[in-house]
């Protein structure tokens, strides 16, 4: 049986484009999910969807269950990153890869750019063997801003 991988944000801008790719390749997917739509979208991709909520550290353990590797796409300044590392870590999740932002390197001290400095500081410091990428601008469709 292949290892299987955890993406988280799934549904947004990155991971839409993101989780169809890495399909396509034949990797194990899980994708947390909240809402049935979004269920059967990663089903019709042939990811195996799970119920979650980034609030609710029992519907992450579940969903971190036999996972060996994490891809979070969720906004890390949404003060979410603890939960996600918490799970990842106790699960064992062999290897880890979080997209943020170039934020970080914005001169203006905003909340966004604190709470980005504070997730992927939680993250160096956990123990995992985790990749941070920042990309700098995702467009090319109709939904850029």
């Amino acid at each position: 049986m292949s290892e299987i991988i955890l993406v988280a944000g799934g549904t947004g801008f990155t991971g839409s484009r993101t989780v169809p790719m890495l399909a396509r390749r034949g990797l194990h997917l899980r994708c947390l999910v909240r809402r049935e739509g979004d269920a059967q979208y990663f089903t019709r991709l042939g990811a195996d969807p799970v119920f979650g909520d980034l609030d609710d550290p029992g519907s992450l353990a579940m969903a971190f269950e036999g996972v060996s590797g994490l891809i979070s796409m969720v906004g890390l300044h949404t003060g979410h990153a603890a939960a996600m590392v918490d799970a990842a870590v106790a699960a064992g999740v062999k290897r880890a890869l979080f997209v943020t932002s170039t934020s970080i390197f914005t001169r203006p001290d905003t909340s966004t750019k604190r709470h980005l400095l504070e997730a992927e500081k939680r993250i160096r410091d956990s123990g995992l063997d985790y990749t941070i990428i920042r990309p700098t601008m995702v467009y090319g469709d109709e939904q850029d801003r």
